[in-house]
């Protein structure tokens, strides 16, 4: 296990049985991306699985130099087995910090979980036995992220589904846990795989994909467009502001014909231009134009504005 000490989370759930397997005296850190993961990552693991060790958990902010120096460097013999587990030690005192950096060894069998704060976690990796660091999903790897997710709460979906909320939500281990925890309190039977069609109604609309809405909007699939955006339920303002400069690179499409290799999606908006009379993409520019300023106001009636043109485009 210690020889390799970057791992990505799914592959942390399959190969890591127990934080406290295989860990004798020193100090072992683990550092996870955020507080969701660690809950799945490590909590999960420490509850499904037995140990005849003494558990003994502390908070970073509770440490102080004198409770080191009484439970780690005491010479109790009745908690020479007993595991110290320090939870968010990011939080703990300069002086409990510059105390432990400073250590040339620990006598005791000490685990720390981070959530943040990679730069301590590193330093104190120079005095540590082990250090193992969970790195966050990379953007292309939601299926992996969400199927280890599923395992957390024991649900299954078939890949239509899953492909479902990916589109759906946004990368955030949050918002996932969120959402499979929704479904699984409607769903509870263990062992049904679930449809895109069983969970539609439940999955919140929090991810806009821009390409793929400026293709149809490019295309006049104006009903498609508008469909998306009125069962979003997320924030419009990022969305309204790359419109207004896709429209202003279709009003204008010369400097994509300048250049020497284009893009994919400069060609589409090349081609996509020969479509649009001049005065259409004004009017639209205007009417998004309009839509920022409004949204960012959180004005309530952008979606009542986007219904209509929704209802005028059928």
């Amino acid at each position: 296990m210690e020889s390799k000490t970057e791992w990505a989370p799914w592959e942390f759930y399959k190969v890591y049985t127990h934080p406290f397997l295989g860990k004798g005296e020193g100090l072992h850190l683990f550092s996870f991306p955020d507080s969701h993961l660690e809950r799945v990552l490590f909590y999960r693991k420490y509850s499904s699985h037995s140990t005849n060790r003494s558990f003994r958990l502390i908070h970073g902010q509770d440490l102080t130099v004198d409770w080191i120096e009484e439970n780690w460097d005491g010479l109790d013999l009745f908690s020479n087995n007993d595991v110290f587990f320090v939870l968010l030690p990011e939080l703990a005192s300069d002086e409990v910090k510059k105390h432990l950096q400073n250590r040339a060894s620990f006598s005791k069998t000490i685990i720390m979980s981070f959530v943040e704060d990679r730069e301590w976690f590193l330093e104190l990796k120079k005095v540590a036995s082990s250090a193992t660091l969970v790195r966050a999903p990379k953007f292309w790897e939601g299926h992996q992220l969400l199927e280890l997710l599923m395992l957390f709460y024991d649900l299954e979906l078939n890949y239509e589904a899953e492909q479902f909320i990916i589109e759906s939500l946004p990368l955030e281990t949050g918002l996932l846990m969120a959402q499979l925890n929704l479904i699984k309190v409607h769903f509870p039977k263990e062992g049904q795989v679930l449809s895109q069609k069983d969970i539609e109604s439940l999955v919140s609309r929090q991810k806009l994909d821009f390409f793929n809405l400026a293709t149809h909007f490019g295309k006049k699939q104006l009903d498609q467009f508008y469909f998306k955006l009125v069962n979003f339920d997320g924030d419009f303002e990022e969305f309204f502001r790359f419109i207004e400069g896709h429209l202003l690179k279709m009003y204008d499409p010369t400097y994509a014909q300048v250049k020497g290799r284009s893009s994919k999606y400069d060609k589409e908006i090349i081609d996509h231009a020969r479509s649009w009379k001049k005065r259409e993409i004004l009017d639209h520019l205007l009417y998004f134009g309009d839509l920022v300023i409004r949204s960012k106001g959180q004005d309530a009636s952008v979606l009542d504005s986007l219904r209509l043109r929704y209802l005028k485009s059928l």
